[in-house]
């Protein structure tokens, strides 16, 4: 009996393994969906989290004021500088649009902006503009095969732009159908650079006409962004352009946008041997305001960008005038690029109403984002002049 004993126990073995087997895989199985409830948990909360803290989302959501909480990221046009083409400013598109905004780049190429040289017409640039604009709003839907742009109807041929270069003043060429007074609900956020601002002031009127054209911009946009814009400048070449904008738009000429003009405090101009020799920087800002050893953004001096009345300013420092000048990976940055967009973003804002934003809201906006970076200062002060006699253009 002790001998065959072993082997009764051995023959009920696989049966007792069996259940064990069977108890374990069970338990095996309820452990793995507790830990499967945990990981989704975590997900959750790990998504939560970091959608909370993607860069442009302080401030800006629910949870940060009742007052953002209704606000809207909707389109955005992005009017690039004098000269530059507008797939320079491509990074600040994408980046706006990794922020939830419809953002795109007018069909502008630098060779447009020749037939304005020596203060002729801009109207070519006011025509793309408010082409790329109405299509916006109305639906289309730019992709980065496209690079985010807005295209013509149909191609620009060399003969086109002869027609341009000749009398800059009937526009562009194909000639394209403008909008006129709008009648949608929808509106836009304008995102201008340099000279792009001054000419968006002329985009926005409701009259009276540049060039024969009332654009009626104000119908359709919420917002002006001036990045580095020239409000005001001695420069006698283009000068009658912005004596034009200065002396019929002055300021914040219309009462349903929002104007922000934002200057840089970053280059100081500089010369040697009794003013011999000038920097770029000096050059410039002496052509502006008569200063050369003023500070600036390195082409417009801060003075100049904030020369407009009734406008939201900000002030930052470290900035530079356009995105060619930023190397991020160095720290260099523009107005549109690393903590200085930031400071501004915020502005594009809207309630989606027929209004600019309540002075309430403004001062919520404001707020949520006044300490994004400590390399920039926000003044909601009126510092300089958008209007008399002096008003000119660098046309940077």
């Amino acid at each position: 009996m002790q001998v065959h004993a072993p082997l009764q126990q051995q023959s009920s073995r696989p049966a007792h393994s069996a259940a064990l087997h069977s108890h374990a895989t069970a338990r095996m199985q309820r452990r793995h969906q507790q830990q499967s409830k945990v990981a989704h948990m975590c997900h959750m909360r790990v998504q939560a989290a970091a959608s909370s803290s993607l860069p442009g989302s302080a401030g800006l959501t629910s949870s940060s004021s009742s007052s953002s909480s209704s606000l809207r990221r909707g389109p955005v046009l992005v009017v690039p500088a004098f000269y530059l083409d507008a797939q320079a400013f491509k990074p600040l598109v994408q980046e706006l649009r990794s922020r939830g905004f419809n953002a795109a780049l007018p069909p502008i190429r630098w060779t447009d902006w020749v037939p304005t040289l020596g203060g002729r017409s801009v109207r070519p640039i006011l025509d793309r503009m408010d082409y790329a604009l109405t299509q916006l709003l109305e639906g289309y839907q730019v992709s980065e095969q496209g690079n985010f742009e807005v295209p013509l109807p149909q191609p620009a041929t060399y003969q086109d732009w002869l027609q341009e270069f000749r009398d800059a003043s009937q526009g562009a060429r194909p000639g394209l159908e403008l909008t006129g007074p709008w009648k949608g609900s929808q509106r836009a956020a304008l995102v201008a650079s340099s000279a792009g601002g001054w000419i968006s002031r002329i985009f926005l009127a409701r009259g009276p006409p540049y060039s024969n054209t009332v654009y009626h911009g104000a119908d359709r946009v919420h917002t002006l962004v001036t990045l580095g814009t020239p409000h005001k400048s001695a420069e006698p070449v283009t000068r009658r352009n912005i004596d034009f904008v200065n002396d019929n738009y002055g300021g914040a000429h219309m009462d349903d946008v929002r104007y922000v003009a934002i200057g840089s405090k970053t280059v100081q101009g500089k010369s040697w041997l009794n003013g011999a020799v000038q920097d770029f920087a000096y050059q410039s800002y002496n052509i502006c305001i008569g200063d050369g050893s003023a500070w600036g953004d390195g082409v417009t001096p801060l003075e100049c960008a904030l020369a407009l009345d009734g406008a939201h300013h900000i002030v930052m420092e470290g900035a530079k005038h356009v995105p060619l000048e930023a190397k991020p990976e160095q720290g260099v940055h523009w107005y549109g690029s690393g903590p200085y967009l930031e400071q501004w973003v915020h502005f594009l804002q809207h309630s989606g109403g027929s209004e600019a934003a309540a002075p309430a809201e403004m001062a919520s906006l404001s707020s949520s984002s006044s300490s994004s970076s400590s390399s920039s200062s926000s003044s909601s002060s009126s510092s300089g002049g958008g209007t008399g006699s002096s008003g000119g253009s660098n046309n940077v």
